[in-house]
């Protein structure tokens, strides 16, 4: 699953990680989820709540899923994977622990799964073009 999930580019994740409250981690499989409270910010997105998964090949996350918010709190729902950011959408207030968690870990497996089936494909793909050859 390494060659499609790569880190994801977040220069600040090693910020957070070191400054923020750990509130929780555990481990599915080969992945270890790292859940934070947010207590310095850094740079110009804010956050309350980061979510980071990792994997064992690389010392960087290949997931990020958060609680983000702006100057004016509003909250939104944020997701970084490889190099690109998605907004999941915004947030009527802001989330508590449990609630943030209960929305971050599903998605996480969800992408994590999606991630997994491309992979599949892939490979399958490849053991085609060596079977018939690239005509």
């Amino acid at each position: 699953m390494d060659e499609i999930l790569t880190p994801i580019f977040d220069p600040y994740w090693s910020y957070f990680t070191e400054n923020g409250e750990l509130l929780e981690t555990f481990h599915f499989g080969r992945f270890n989820f790292q859940f934070y409270h947010i207590t310095q910010q850094h740079g110009w997105v804010r956050f309350k709540y980061r979510m980071f998964c990792f994997v064992p090949k690389y010392t960087a996350p290949i997931l990020s899923i958060d609680l983000e918010y702006t100057s004016r709190r509003a909250y939104f729902l944020g997701l970084r994977e490889d190099d690109g950011h998605l907004n999941c959408g915004r947030v009527e207030k802001s989330m508590t622990y449990d609630e943030f968690r209960d929305w971050a870990y599903p998605l996480a497996l969800e992408r994590l799964e999606r991630a997994r089936k491309i992979r599949r494909i892939a490979k399958s793909a490849y053991s085609l073009r060596l079977f018939f050859g690239d005509h």
